[in-house]
């Protein structure tokens, strides 16, 4: 379900993509990060999605003990919603 993930310094982007092998992305563009969107909100994570692509950008003040937590949330996100679409 992960096409690209790409970032500089704290900030991060996670595409999300209908097909790897195509690069092909879902037919209705926001509905797949939306729902992912809504899995990190109840955890707590607070993850923006532009269409379906999924942006976190912590504060600058976390430390690198800190970094472990909302990786784990995303990923738990993604897992949850992968099995949602049949990619898992």
């Amino acid at each position: 379900m992960v096409g690209e993930a790409r970032g500089r310094g704290l900030l991060c982007a996670i595409e999300l993509i209908a097909d790897k092998k195509a690069r092909s992305f879902y037919p209705d563009p926001g509905t797949v990060g939306t729902h992912c969107r809504n899995y990190c909100f109840g955890s707590g994570l607070i993850m923006r999605a532009i269409r379906d692509t999924m942006v976190c950008a912590p504060p600058f003040t976390i430390s690198e003990a800190e970094v472990d937590e909302p990786v784990a949330k995303a990923k738990n996100a993604i897992d949850r919603t992968a099995k949602d679409y049949g990619k898992m």
